[in-house]
């Protein structure tokens, strides 16, 4: 078995969970570079922010271990999950900007089947590349290889000049690809799949904007003009809500809501890290009073938040205790 050893300037340091082809729709306008107003948990004001310092993080799909010889830090598939999103984000950019030059002048637009297919896919992998299903994966790892003393016996058989350690992310990174990347990523491949018989629609603001937030995509049961439904969505530019509605009845392609309707919507993004928009009063645009949100998130997040914090706690005492180290 190989492993590479390589120079930071080689390796994408800043690793972004809400990709840049994402958050520069809510850029503000009138700036040289594409920077978002930000509030971040337990603050009130917003901030303006480069879309290159937030939702991200130092090598966050990349497992790096200590060389035990040489003192080095070694890669296991340097950058092999960061470009596996490069050619989704890409066209994920590609079809926004076709939804948004079709809406210009008119509330109609088409998509061809694979274009769909590609707006699932994207939606999907959101779920699942951010940081604390990335901990979990390496979490699992940890529990299910370290103090195994058959599996430890047998990589050393197999892998005799492979150090324990650097063998060991090499198997997370495996463990992680297999989890979230978008070509062959088994979480969001499942979760697009059963999105497949749900319809497209987008929702247009009138006289409101959405806000999204560093887990952008949400999930919202509702009424609209008496049609009941049950979407998974997310704001794709500060007019533009994207949903995939799972209902038995056929529902407009583009359905125009008010402020607010707008503001409900927004609270769903509430209880994150951070709330993102192109308006400096963004908090404005979310109706604070409305709590079910809760419920229904912990429901849909429940693979990612079920005792978040016990999780990760335990997951830092571990890594502080032992010789491979992920950089987060």
């Amino acid at each position: 078995m190989e492993y590479t050893e390589v120079l930071d300037k080689q390796i994408t340091r800043k690793q972004h969970y809400v990709p840049k082809a994402y958050l520069k729709n809510f850029s503000v306008s009138n700036q040289k570079s594409e920077q978002v107003y930000v509030v971040f948990a337990n603050d009130e004001n917003a901030k303006m922010v480069s879309i290159d310092n937030i939702c991200c993080r130092s090598y966050l799909y990349d497992q790096i271990a200590i060389d035990p010889d040489s003192k080095t830090r070694v890669f296991a598939a340097p950058n092999e999950i960061e470009n596996s999103f490069i050619e989704l984000e890409g066209e994920y950019a590609t079809i926004i900007s076709k939804i948004k030059n079709a809406l210009r002048d008119s509330d109609e637009f088409e998509l061809a089947r694979v274009e769909i297919d590609k707006l699932r896919q994207f939606m999907s992998s959101l779920l699942f590349r951010n940081p604390v299903f990335v901990h979990l994966s390496n979490y699992i790892i940890d529990t299910q290889y370290k103090n195994d003393p058959q599996y430890i016996k047998h990589v050393k058989d197999i892998f005799p000049d492979v150090p324990q350690n650097v063998y060991l992310s090499m198997l997370a990174n495996e463990f992680l690809k297999i989890n979230i990347a978008p070509d062959v990523g088994l979480f969001p491949r499942a979760l697009a799949e059963t999105m497949k018989e749900s319809q497209l629609c987008i929702f247009k603001a009138k006289g409101s904007v959405f806000v999204t937030s560093d887990m952008p995509v949400v999930n919202i049961y509702g009424e609209k003009d008496g049609i009941k439904y049950d979407l998974i969505g997310m704001p794709i530019m500060p007019e533009l809500f994207l949903a995939f509605v799972d209902t038995v009845q056929r529902i407009p392609r583009i359905i125009i809501i008010d402020d607010n309707s707008v503001k409900r919507m927004n609270s769903k993004q509430i209880n994150k890290g951070m709330l993102i928009s192109n308006r400096i009063n963004l908090l404005s645009y979310i109706d604070f009073s409305i709590d079910d949100e809760k419920e229904d998130d912990e429901q849909f997040y429940q693979l990612l938040h079920t005792d978040k914090e016990t999780t990760l706690k335990q997951y830092e005492d571990m890594m502080s205790s032992k010789e491979i180290k992920y950089w987060r």
